[in-house]
């Protein structure tokens, strides 16, 4: 079969050079929530790295030109039945350390973040630290010590949810850590209880 005279130019090639339309499809709506959460686990991982550099600088502080609190206040306890508390010393600051199952190895970052560990479940750590850092600005200021389930990570980079805040806390600054082995609100409600009982004495 011949084809008609004006499909074809003298060439040999398609007649209709006119600009041709590309239709790309839109991805589903289905997928907004899996970037959401792409980015904020992005977010959380990016918090935890920095919450990690502080930890280091505070247990390194002689190393690095920051200093803990000239005469530094001591933070006591009540504790609360099942838990246990001790003082750490660091480069002439005091840490003080709570555990409601038993206590890590106290001279690398006071026990927290130690893969080593065996944790039971509801397994709670606490680490107040009082710090001041070269900064002249003052962390926000906090009348109490608490913590919610939103505020902590858990991202697969540490291993158990932890918190961490530089924090004013009757008068000072605190940083604190706790970390526990499931963010229930059973584990949430027991590392509450522990921090209601934290205040400042007298060495």
């Amino acid at each position: 079969m011949t084809p008609e005279p004006d499909a074809l130019d003298p060439e040999g090639s398609a007649t209709n050079t006119g600009v041709m339309t590309l239709r790309v499809p839109r991805f589903s709506s289905s997928l907004d929530p899996l970037i959401a959460e792409a980015k904020r686990k992005t977010r959380r991982r990016r918090v935890l790295v920095a919450a990690a550099a502080v930890l280091i600088a505070a247990a390194t502080a002689g190393a690095f030109g920051l200093r803990s609190s000239g005469r530094a206040a001591i933070f006591c306890a009540q504790v609360p039945s099942g838990w246990q508390a001790r003082s750490v010393q660091h480069f002439g600051r005091t840490d003080l350390v709570l555990t409601n199952f038993r206590f890590g190895k106290l001279a690398d970052n006071d026990g927290l973040l130690d893969r080593h560990t065996v944790w039971p479940p509801n397994g709670t750590m606490i680490a107040v630290l009082n710090w001041k850092s070269s900064r002249s600005k003052q962390p926000q200021a906090a009348s109490r010590l608490y913590v919610r389930r939103s505020q902590f990570v858990d991202d697969g980079n540490a291993p158990h949810p932890i918190f961490s805040r530089l924090i004013r806390y009757q008068a000072h600054d605190v940083l604190l850590w706790v970390e526990v082995q499931s963010s229930t609100a059973a584990a949430l409600a027991a590392a509450n209880r522990a921090l209601a009982g934290i205040h400042t004495c007298n060495a």
